[in-house]
């Protein structure tokens, strides 16, 4: 199961998906904070962020929890589907994947927003280069990568969205992906990494992390550099030859496209509007963000 690639700008993207669901409206109406949902929740404040706005699916058991901590039921939340979401939650264990994936359920529930798989997907990316690197992705991200892996050539790069992050991965740098439904795995945290990109290469055998400028500068009108790179690096052409990184004692330093393997820009670099609750004020898992000192540029 596939669907449409993501947006470089999160703005656009909500206001084509119209907020398919209701969780901004019902968590406002609840006088709690985006920040106040994400810990109660227990997932990183850009993943509720992401859910607001109908960016990507949102896990089965993520909205279920988030019903609960806004004292709803979830097909307020999600009002297109919800019967179906009372039938299965009426069914036991086993039988609710099963039930969820059949495909007029599949396709009533991801129209909806909502991802039909009730497992978590993990890719495992091994690099030609011997670098590896885990991606926590829902099934139709997984299904993304499928795509571009088995099907014809488009782009040098595919693209796709793991865990509040933006992927690039250079497909002539993969040597396999595994899928699998477990793996051990670091998450997103946004208040230490919401400006650091993740850039892996046949130059090192770790990766590097730079912390960056977020898109648009203070006063959000300012360069977009990395909007415009996930843009152009996953299309058939205008990609660049070389990525410009800071380099030591402020030197410039131009790294050549062939030898990145892989590119992990947080969604909060691209639009740092993200940790905007709504309501003007910043939400507390970014406090601080704007201060954290820029080590590179791309």
């Amino acid at each position: 199961m596939t669907c449409p690639p993501p947006k470089p700008t999160i703005e656009g993207e909500a206001a084509e998906t119209q907020r398919m669901n209701k969780i901004r409206e019902l968590r406002s109406k609840a006088g709690l904070g985006l920040d106040e949902v994400a810990d109660a929740v227990g997932v990183d404040v850009v993943e509720i962020a992401l859910a607001e706005l109908g960016v990507g699916l949102v896990r089965f058991d993520l909205g279920i929890s988030i019903a609960r901590v806004l004292d709803v039921h979830p097909g307020e939340l999600f009002p297109g589907v919800r019967d179906l979401i009372d039938e299965i939650n009426a069914l036991g264990e086993d039988e609710m994947r099963e039930a969820m994936l059949e495909p007029s359920r599949a396709e009533a529930l991801s129209s909806a927003g909502l991802d039909p798989d009730l497992l978590p997907w993990y890719a495992i990316v091994r690099f030609k280069s011997g670098n590896e690197r885990r991606y926590y992705v829902t099934s139709s991200e997984a299904g993304r990568i499928r795509q571009s892996l088995a099907g014809p050539r488009g782009g040098p790069f595919v693209r796709f969205l793991a865990d509040c992050r933006h992927i690039l991965l250079r497909l002539d740098a993969v040597a396999d992906v595994r899928f699998t439904n477990r793996a051990s795995y670091a998450a997103f945290d946004s208040e230490e990494s919401a400006y650091e990109v993740v850039m892996v290469s046949g130059l090192n055998p770790r990766p590097e992390r730079i912390e960056v400028t977020p898109d648009g500068g203070d006063d959000g009108d300012g360069p977009r550099p990395f909007a415009e790179l996930l843009e152009v690096a996953a299309g058939d052409s205008g990609a660049p030859s070389f990525l410009m990184m800071g380099g030591d004692d402020g030197e410039d330093r131009y790294v050549s496209v062939d030898l990145v393997e892989a590119l992990e820009v947080p969604v909060g670099v691209v639009n740092p509007s993200i940790y905007d609750d709504g309501g003007g004020r910043a939400a507390q898992g970014a406090a601080g963000l704007a201060e954290m000192e820029v080590m590179g540029r791309a």
